[in-house]
């Protein structure tokens, strides 16, 4: 998890992400293929997109123990979509 400022726009943030995943050896042969190295963007802002390849916030962000106790650690007051809730009000769930 890393809290990040850019002036890109997502999918000019993502490109690097895939690069860097594939390079380490997480290219995906198939959607939800499991890999070496997955980078997402999980949230960007209060931004809302629904592009194909790009969803943000990531729809199964709420789901994820390994997004939401980092997130909690860094970013402790983010509302998480879908939830409405605080990644810290998910600690003791997971």
């Amino acid at each position: 998890m890393a809290q990040i400022e850019t002036g890109l726009k997502p999918r000019d943030c993502l490109r690097p992400c895939w690069r860097s995943s594939c390079a380490a050896g997480g290219c995906a042969d198939f959607p939800n293929a499991p890999r070496t190295l997955d980078l997402d963007i999980v949230l960007y802002g209060s931004l809302t997109l629904h592009e194909p390849g790009l969803t943000i916030p990531h729809p199964r962000m709420h789901e994820r123990a390994f997004v939401l106790l980092p997130l909690a650690e860094i970013a402790r007051d983010t509302v998480v979509p879908a939830t409405a809730a605080s990644p810290t009000s998910f600690e003791t769930q997971m």
